[in-house]
């Protein structure tokens, strides 16, 4: 397992000025991982863009984003809610 953390925006290495997000590919280039686990939606709007929602994208395999295919990376994403939110309040429907 590698956490990645978001990095600042427009820092050296970082994908994303195409839309797709933002996240550091040297991290993912050294592992090369076959899955890419995106926890929450910080991290899902860091990788696919502002657009991203963690309800519409949970649970299925998603397509990787336009700079992780330029740089050769290519792994399977899934995309799920952040452990961290079983802890928040629910408020009724």
């Amino acid at each position: 397992m590698v956490e990645v953390l978001v990095p600042a925006r427009g820092g050296a290495g970082a994908v994303g000025d195409d839309g797709g997000g933002l996240v550091e590919l040297a991290e993912f280039d050294a592992v090369r991982p076959q899955l890419v686990v995106v926890l929450g939606a910080t991290a899902g709007q860091a990788v696919f863009g502002p657009s991203f929602r963690v309800g519409v994208s949970r649970g299925r395999p998603l397509e990787a984003p336009a700079g992780w295919r330029a740089c050769g990376l290519v792994p399977t994403f899934l995309a799920t809610v952040h452990p961290s939110s079983v802890l928040r309040p629910r408020t009724p429907d």
